[in-house]
C-alpha cells in the first residue's frame, strides 16, 4: 500500500482523535514505528491490519470507518497537499 494512503489514515486519527489514540493504535497494530513516510510503499497487511485495530478502538464497521477516513481527505484543512496530489 502507497505510504502516502496510510499517512492519511495516520492523520485522520490525530487530527479527529488525539495523537494520544494515533500511539495506541500503531502500538496495537504492532507498527514498530509511529509516523508513516508518505514516499514509501507498505504491505498491504499492515493497512489492514491498522484499519482493524482502528475499527475495534472507534467501535465502528470498516464501511463506516472507511467513510469517515474520506471525508477527512476531501474536506479537512490538513488535507490540501494530498488533495493537491491527488489532482
Amino acid at each position: 500500500m502507497h505510504g502516502l494512503i496510510n499517512r492519511t489514515i495516520q492523520g485522520f486519527v490525530s487530527d479527529t482523535r488525539g495523537e494520544a489514540l494515533w500511539r495506541e493504535v500503531a502500538e496495537r497494530a504492532e507498527l514498530g514505528f509511529v509516523e508513516f513516510e508518505a514516499m514509501l510503499s507498505y504491505d498491504a497487511e499492515v493497512t489492514e491490519r491498522v484499519l482493524r485495530v482502528l475499527c475495534a478502538e472507534l467501535n465502528l464497521p470498516l464501511e463506516a470507518l472507511l467513510e469517515d477516513i474520506g471525508t477527512y481527505l476531501v474536506s479537512h484543512e490538513n488535507t490540501e497537499a494530498v488533495r493537491r496530489l491527488l489532482r
